[in-house]
């Protein structure tokens, strides 16, 4: 789809954002870019492997790295739900055979543009859990902070720093979008 985006920042499961959420969750993918980098080789190879050669299928990536197909999802899936890689699947036609194969862009690739949150990725999540409680209209609170991979963003008082400045409201257990 045009102007959407599927991630897998959603604790794992796919998640179509738009262009305006994109915007949001920008500051943090990029920071995941580097965070995850600087974590593992593995995962720094197949970054900067995607930065060289651009969006790659996963049958291109497995020949090019010399990776198995269980050692190339054990590398992804921790990239996808932290947002650093994006996926999506694409049909090919092989002689009179059709097959769905999937393509693996950094975030950086498949969203060029800046976000508008800054490049303060604690920020940002606090924009997107706001934007999230706006979008289901009333969530329970003790759901919000398992909302998203991000934990290490996460602080003690984002919830209340939402609700002081009025972009979230209490109601009993649950929040809803504020009166900003």
């Amino acid at each position: 789809m045009r102007g959407y985006l599927v991630t897998a920042v959603h604790r794992g499961k796919n998640l179509l954002v738009s262009v305006e959420v994109a915007a949001l969750l920008d500051p943090i993918c990029r920071a995941e870019i580097e965070r995850m980098r600087a974590a593992d080789s593995g995962w720094r190879r197949l970054l900067d492997h995607l930065a060289a050669t651009g969006p790659s299928s996963t049958e291109d990536l497995r020949t090019e790295l010399g990776l198995k197909r269980q050692e190339l999802k054990a590398l992804r899936s921790p990239l996808e739900r932290c947002g650093a890689i994006v996926s999506r699947s694409m049909e090919v036609t092989a002689g009179t055979k059709e097959e769905r194969m999937s393509v693996l862009a950094r975030w950086d690739q498949a969203y060029p543009g800046g976000g508008e949150s800054g490049t303060d990725p604690g920020r940002a999540l606090t924009d997107l859990v706001a934007a999230g409680v706006r979008a289901a209209v009333v969530a329970p609170e003790a759901e919000l902070r398992r909302w998203f991979s991000w934990q290490w963003y996460w602080t003690s008082t984002l919830i209340d720093d939402l609700v002081r400045a009025r972009r979230l409201r209490q109601v009993g257990a649950y929040l809803a979008a504020g009166l900003e």
